[in-house]
């Protein structure tokens, strides 16, 4: 079983207009409404790939109430632990032209309700294969709390897999999770540089491997992945496609395919065509299907050792 952690789930209204006029009255074509929150989107890949899942995380007040019926409707396993303060309301805005705009709520969660959660994810440990630890901290948590978690997974051999930024992203890395998935803006501020080339990517990367990090997968939009792990390292480029909708969730959509992999116990390299293939088609709006994705990894392009110095 892959337990999935959402400290900070958001419900997540989609807004789509023809265009957005500022300051002016805009009227919707179309309104989506779902539970939204890093966690979960893996969580709903995972389970719609066939794997055994289990999204947990902290949900409050009546948008925590709505989180849960709509988790519960969509048939996913899920643990959600009350938190007394009420869960956060993410609205996008999607125009016609693709251009998106987010507006994304801070999120609180109190201490003693992080307290509550610990204890039900040790209940739910001894039975996991993979711990997946994703996206931003409400406030109320302090900034070492994915450290904290990353430790309990090692404490019971589970390994933990880490998505997310700036402080708690850094400070986890103390731990020594199992295998983690910066974006290039992740990465840039984790080295505290702006990284432009693809050998910026495998100097940082080597740093990072030399603190400990087992492996490193870091997503870089439509020019793929970059993979290491000490002993093997890939650029992986992924095919050029038609946008459907949007390309959030796409690595959401890749670290599901990362869990999948390992948990599959596919290769190295497997791994990452895996989890890049199952982004690509995300984005692509075709339907995930283990034969679709077949197609896409057959698409894709593997360059191993040293390439040439490519702007990303």
């Amino acid at each position: 079983m892959i337990i999935t952690v959402t400290l900070n789930p958001a419900l997540d209204k989609v807004i789509y207009l023809e265009k957005l006029r500022s300051g002016r009255l805009n009227r919707s074509s179309k309104v989506t409404v779902r539970a939204g929150g890093k966690g979960i989107n893996v969580a709903r890949i995972l389970h719609t790939m066939g794997e055994e899942v289990l999204a947990m995380g902290l949900i409050g007040g009546y948008i925590g109430e709505r989180l849960g019926e709509l988790i519960r409707e969509e048939g996913l396993p899920a643990c959600l632990t009350s938190s007394r303060y009420i869960s956060r309301e993410n609205i996008k805005i999607i125009e016609e032209n693709k251009r998106e705009t987010e507006i994304n709520q801070e999120g609180k969660v109190d201490q003693e309700s992080f307290l509550n959660f610990k204890e039900e994810l040790k209940e739910k440990l001894p039975g996991a294969s993979l711990l997946i630890l994703s996206g931003s901290l409400p406030r109320g948590l302090p900034l070492d709390t994915y450290q904290e978690l990353v430790s309990l997974a090692n404490d019971y051999n589970v390994p933990a897999i880490l998505d997310s930024s700036g402080l708690p992203f850094k400070y986890a890395l103390e731990s020594g999770p199992y295998l983690i998935k910066p974006n290039i803006n992740e990465l840039s501020e984790l080295a505290g540089e702006k990284v432009s080339f693809v050998p910026d990517v495998q100097r940082i990367v080597k740093r990072l491997l030399q603190k400990g990090i087992k492996n490193v997968v870091v997503s870089m939009g439509k020019k793929g992945a970059y993979l290491a792990n000490g002993k093997e390292s890939y650029l992986i480029i992924a095919p050029e496609i038609r946008i459907a909708d949007t390309t959030v969730g796409a690595g959401d959509t890749m670290v599901a395919g990362l869990a999948i992999a390992l948990q599959r116990g596919y290769g190295f390299l497997e791994m990452g065509k895996y989890a890049t293939a199952l982004a690509t088609l995300y984005v692509s709006g075709e339907k995930l299907t283990e034969a679709n994705l077949e197609k896409m990894i057959e698409r894709l392009e593997v360059m191993d050792g040293d390439f040439p110095y490519e702007k990303l």
